[in-house]
């Protein structure tokens, strides 16, 4: 997750992985937040344990560390 603006606001990230049941499985369990401005960067890796699952990317401006997403966009990679 990169913060790439100097508009001070932070940057929240986590990445969900579609469920057999077609549910969404937020991994990893926490969000990942940058907040130290524009340029900042923070990365986690993370295991999909289910093949050719469907992962949804999420991505949100955020104030401070537990504030609330907002202005998110998302994107699914297929797995398929």
């Amino acid at each position: 997750m990169s913060d790439r603006l100097g508009d001070y606001h932070g940057a929240v990230g986590w990445i969900e992985i579609k469920q057999a049941d077609g549910s969404w499985n937020q991994r990893p369990a926490t969000r990942i937040y940058v907040g130290a401005g524009e340029g900042s960067f923070q990365s986690i890796p993370v295991t999909v344990n289910r093949e050719a699952a469907d992962v949804r990317l999420v991505s949100c401006l955020q104030d401070g560390a537990s504030g609330s997403p907002w202005n998110c966009n998302r994107k699914i990679i297929s797995g398929s």
